[in-house]
């Protein structure tokens, strides 16, 4: 976004409409280290388009989203949930499921199939547990 954008987001709706929304600035200036994803990854151009982007290699994501995204134009769901950009996932995402649908039916039937399929909320005995690659386990003889 844009600063004139950010403004007339603020004009536009109220503190109260805002409430549940957060609103992550990366514009010029921004203290948010920026990210190269989705067109933008591999592209060695790219780290110099904004002052600030790529400012440090301490992992982050472009994306800040865990769950749903849907497409109504497309007609299109993922399930998703953020990770470093990389060759498999440029865009700053990991898609668990990706459907389309057409009728109102149907969009309910695939999202309750994702959830059935990816979301469970426990384990059996033969379910992979593991860090991401860019972190460390460290045990401490107090913590981890």
């Amino acid at each position: 976004m844009t600063v004139k954008i950010l403004d007339r987001v603020h004009a536009e709706f109220s503190a109260e409409e805002l409430l549940e929304t957060e609103c992550i600035p990366q514009t010029r200036g921004s203290t948010v280290v920026k990210r190269q994803t989705g067109k933008l990854y591999g592209r060695a151009e790219a780290a110099n388009l904004h002052p600030g982007s790529q400012a440090t290699e301490k992992p982050r994501s472009i994306a800040c989203v865990a769950g749903f995204l849907v497409n109504m134009l497309k007609r299109e769901i993922r399930l998703v949930s953020p990770c470093r950009a990389n060759d498999c996932w440029p865009d700053g995402f990991i898609v668990h499921r990706h459907d389309r649908f057409e009728t109102a039916d149907d969009f309910r039937d695939k999202l309750q199939s994702m959830i059935d399929d990816v979301a469970g909320v426990s384990l059996n005995a033969r379910s992979v547990i593991r860090l991401r690659a860019d972190l460390e386990l460290k045990i401490l003889p107090d913590s981890i």
